[in-house]
C-alpha cells in the first residue's frame, strides 16, 4: 500500500571524504509528492553530543519539520531508530542509542504527536555505514545517525 506525501524536505545525512561509505547506505532524501511504503527508511539530521541522549540546538529544526510533517500526515505511524558509531563499549552504545531514540519520541509527544503512532529503538554499534573510521568528530557524528521508518499507514 503506497500514499502520496506532499513536499517536505526532512533528511540529509553529510559526507565526510575521509571515510569510506558502503554502497546504497546514504540517500539523500529530499522528497516532493513522493510515494512511501510501510517499511521505508528515512535519514533524520538530528545532532547529539558524543556519548549524551540530549539533542543540540542545531537539531531543532529538523526537529520540527518531522513534527509538522507527522502532524500533516496523521494516517502514519513511524519507529524512531537511533545508531551510534563504534566508540564507547557495545553495551554502552546500546544503551545510549535507546535513550537517543527515546529522547525524539518524548520530544513528539509533547509537542502533541500521539504515542500510539510512535516507536524506538536502539541500535549501538550494530549496523555502520562506513567500513573504515578514524578520529574525526565529523565522521563520528554522521555514524551516530538517527532514522525513521514508517511503521503503519492508516486509512483515517
Amino acid at each position: 500500500m503506497k500514499t502520496i506525501l506532499s513536499t517536505v524536505v526532512l533528511c540529509t545525512l553529510f559526507h565526510h571524504a575521509s571515510a569510506q561509505v558502503k554502497s546504497d547506505t546514504l540517500k539523500r532524501f529530499e522528497y516532493t509528492d513522493t510515494s512511501f511504503e510501510v517499511g521505508e527508511v528515512m535519514k533524520l539530521r538530528i545532532f547529539f553530543d558524543i556519548d549524551q541522549a540530549d539533542m543540540r540546538p542545531e537539531s531543532r529544526t529538523e526537529l520540527n519539520s518531522l513534527l509538522e510533517f507527522l502532524k500533516s500526515h496523521d494516517q502514519l505511524c513511524i519507529e524512531i531508530d537511533n545508531h551510534t558509531g563504534a566508540k564507547g563499549t557495545s553495551d554502552f552504545n546500546m544503551g545510549l542509542s535507546e535513550r537517543r531514540a527515546k529522547s525524539i519520541c518524548d520530544s513528539l509527544i509533547s509537542h502533541g504527536i500521539l504515542k500510539d503512532r510512535l516507536s524506538w529503538r536502539g541500535f549501538g554499534e550494530s549496523s555502520p555505514i562506513y567500513t573504515r573510521f578514524d578520529s574525526d568528530e565529523l565522521v563520528l557524528r554522521a555514524v551516530s545517525r538517527t532514522e525513521i521508518k514508517i511503521t503503519c499507514l492508516s486509512n483515517k
